[in-house]
């Protein structure tokens, strides 16, 4: 991947920007979820707004991979590499 942002240099915002919307839209969505629940409504436990949680941080795991510097990979502890790598798998 590295290889194709160095040939595609306007490729790094656009994955940024989808990260962070990913994140925004996975926060409301947690936030709103577990307000609903706290409040004992049906809504949040329905089939659609779950898989709508997955479908939000699916993509919001590879960017948010592919955007940490590959330094701080080599210079990570062996404990938080695998944990890295285990979210990145998802």
């Amino acid at each position: 991947m590295s290889d194709l942002l160095a040939q595609h240099p306007w490729l790094y915002p656009a994955l940024r920007h989808l990260h962070l919307a990913c994140v925004s839209a996975s926060i409301a969505l947690f936030v709103a979820r577990g307000l609903g629940v706290t409040a004992q409504q049906a809504w949040p436990m329905r089939p659609f707004w779950r898989r709508l949680s997955v479908a939000i941080d699916t993509p919001l795991n590879r960017p948010g991979f592919e955007l940490t510097p590959r330094s701080w990979t080599v210079t990570m502890p062996p404990v938080r590499r695998c944990f890295s790598a285990g979210i990145a798998l998802g």
